[in-house]
């Protein structure tokens, strides 16, 4: 594993600290933080996490591959402030795993651009590893909002 690669260690640390950090300020009421994401969202639509796993993959992959740990944490943000006061279900958190993998897939596609940039190696190579784990975390995704909607379905 390279060093651009190890990106997605900083990014995993970031979303532990900063969900930790917003849910335990509102839990304990510290302070209301309450978090407006930069794209539409709607707690409960899938539409709206089909946005939220493009914007990560997208912001991730800005810088190639170091903004990993800013688009993990404005998740991380997210499902924070959104889990602790309410306003989402807690399974909702299911939708990190997919936006997980996707950053990890824009880490390693940048990774594949700037060593390709450098000449060390080909793009194919690394771009073909890319699209293999953003086609699982899509498939991950796909399977998360049919699960989603059987268990935030309203009981008669």
């Amino acid at each position: 594993m390279s060093f651009m690669a190890t990106m997605i260690v900083p990014a995993i640390v970031a979303f532990v600290l900063v969900f930790a950090g917003v849910y335990y300020a509102n839990y304990a009421g510290i302070a209301s933080v309450v978090f407006t994401v930069p794209y539409s969202y709607i707690p409960g639509e899938w539409l709206s996490e089909v946005n939220a796993f493009f914007f990560v993959f997208v912001l991730s992959l800005l810088f190639y591959g170091m903004s990993a740990p800013i688009a993990l944490g404005i998740e991380a943000l997210k499902y924070g402030s959104l889990i602790s006061i309410g306003t989402a279900n807690p399974f909702t958190i299911i939708f990190f795993g997919p936006q997980l993998v996707a950053c990890y897939s824009a880490v390693l596609l940048g990774q594949g651009i700037l060593r390709d940039y450098e000449e060390k190696e080909v793009l194919y190579r690394n771009a073909k590893r890319a699209a293999k784990y953003f086609l699982f975390a899509l498939a991950l995704l796909v399977v998360f909002i049919l699960v989603y909607s059987f268990v935030n379905a309203p009981v008669e």
